[in-house]
């Protein structure tokens, strides 16, 4: 949250109506109208949460994997379990 938007928040939460920003002064503020005196880069935002998002895909990848492995192990038993049963019904 930029530090100009906090200073607003702090000016409209003031209990003190006498003290409270007005409406027509709060519309003024630099927040509003844009005027702020420092910008905030969001390149470095976005290309952490496009590593984050990477490393996420990764791992979802490996859970995936490891399902698919558990259920070819289950399958695989289920099939040998069946087939002892059909030999032993001979």
């Amino acid at each position: 949250m930029s530090e100009d938007a906090k200073d607003l928040i702090r000016k409209m939460l003031v209990v003190d109506f006498k003290k409270r920003i007005s409406a027509k002064d709060a519309l003024q503020h630099p927040w509003f109208t844009g005027k702020t005196e420092k910008t905030t880069s969001l390149t470095s935002s976005s290309q952490r949460l496009s590593d984050f998002n990477k490393r996420r895909k990764k791992f979802r990848n490996a859970i995936q994997a490891a399902m698919m492995v558990s259920r070819m192990k289950v399958s695989d038993n289920t099939s040998k379990v069946a087939e002892e049963d059909k030999s032993q019904t001979l």
